[in-house]
């Protein structure tokens, strides 16, 4: 194992791969960035943004903020 050192404020983010097929990790922390302080916003918008390049399988998204 890897810990990793959480800080307040993190958001970890686990999802499927009906994400990242879809949009790079680079438009993804860019969409978290963007929307960081609503949590439904900013999965609302990274289903939007995956849909619009193709949305070729089901994406399921958790945000959690430390």
């Amino acid at each position: 194992l890897n810990p990793i050192n959480l800080l307040e404020g993190d958001i970890l983010l686990l999802c499927s791969d009906g994400l990242t097929d879809m949009l790079s990790d680079g438009e993804i922390q860019n969409v978290i960035q963007q929307y960081s302080k609503n949590l439904n916003k900013t999965v609302n918008n990274l289903i939007k943004e995956a849909n619009g390049k193709g949305g070729r399988d089901n994406i399921s998204i958790v945000l959690i903020q430390i």
